[in-house]
């Protein structure tokens, strides 16, 4: 049967762990056990060399010796204790400056990779604006190949869309001029006619009142809507620009900014269009004087993303070009 551990029992693991930490209690319960032995057997010695002659400085000294004894020991046993706390302390302080110089160690790898993190944030970032930018550039691309009429008479009030769009290319056909009639009729057999509306209404047209609704004309490509929107404009509609809902924010703020440059609208007309600049699809801003002249193209921008969120970071400011010449052969 297994009996009380000793000291000796112990393995020299167990013992260096505990020199090495603290002085629990088995090592206190040790060092009393030892030194209540060392009394007892140091008291029944004093006793046996008195031989039953006890006298009062016999027993006197037997006290004093054993009382010298008893404080030796002790302070011993609290120099351990002493001893034990002091490693304790100093390991405490160790492992605390061995914490601290792994911290910093870490903070400088942290500091060494910053730039790395900024580059690849900086490069997601710049993905996710490229990809959210190309989105943008192919709906500005589709309405680059598309036109709106806003002033066709359907003669009657009409809900039904369908009715209205088939009905709008007859209409706009009787006021085309005859040297473009057939160019308009063959150009129209690939155009999708949309409506911008729920149905016409009522307005006023000069001295006279229309029922109207905006319709969009989406041609197959940029050719067949620059010659199918001449042919409308000389058969006396006034075809407009028709910019993606996602952007009409975005050219907002650019008529803002003409404005800015110098160009107020009282006494400027402000235009603003897609097209190529620099072999780059921009949005460029075309400006005329009311008093006469020629359109100009004053600045250009950049298409923005598509996700408005990234507006933010988004250059918003124009990069201003002078007085650069209206092409109709590269601008829509």
């Amino acid at each position: 049967m297994a009996g009380k551990r000793t000291q000796d029992d112990r393995t020299p693991e167990h013992i260096g762990s505990r020199t090495r930490r603290r002085l629990d209690e088995f090592d206190l319960g040790e060092s009393f056990r030892n030194l209540s032995e060392a009394l007892r057997k140091e008291v029944e010695r004093l006793l046996d060399t008195l031989a039953g002659d006890i006298d009062i400085d016999s027993l006197k000294q037997v006290v004093k010796v054993t009382v010298n004894l008893l404080v030796s020991n002790v302070e011993g046993v609290m120099s351990q204790v002493s001893d034990a706390v002091r490693q304790e302390r100093l390991e405490r302080e160790a492992d605390a400056l061995t914490m601290e110089e792994r911290v910093k160690k870490i903070e400088v790898k942290v500091m060494e990779q910053g730039p790395i993190n900024d580059l690849i944030v900086n490069k997601v970032s710049k993905e996710r604006k490229a990809a959210s930018q190309k989105l943008m550039e192919n709906k500005v691309d589709v309405s680059m190949n598309e036109f709106k009429v806003l002033d066709i008479d359907f003669s009657r009030d009409i809900q039904d869309k369908k009715v209205i769009a088939e009905m709008a290319l007859d209409i706009i056909r009787e006021d085309v001029r005859l040297a473009d009639r057939q160019m308009f009729d063959d150009i129209c057999r690939k155009v999708r006619v949309s409506v911008l509306g729920t149905g016409t209404k009522a307005v006023a047209h000069g001295p006279d009142t229309i029922h109207t609704v905006p319709v969009l004309l989406s041609c197959k490509d940029r050719t067949d809507k620059w010659d199918l929107e001449g042919c409308v404009r000389r058969a006396g509609y006034f075809p407009s620009f028709h910019w993606p809902s996602e952007l009409l924010d975005f050219v907002k703020g650019v008529r803002e900014e003409v404005v800015k440059l110098g160009y107020p609208t009282d006494s400027h007309y402000i235009r603003i269009r897609p097209g190529e600049y620099n072999g780059s699809l921009q949005i460029r801003a075309d400006v005329k004087p009311k008093s006469g002249g020629t359109f100009r193209t004053k600045a250009v921008w950049d298409i923005p993303p598509l996700d408005h969120m990234l507006w933010n970071r988004y250059t918003t400011k124009p990069r201003v070009i002078g007085n650069v010449r209206y092409n109709t052969n590269t601008l829509t």
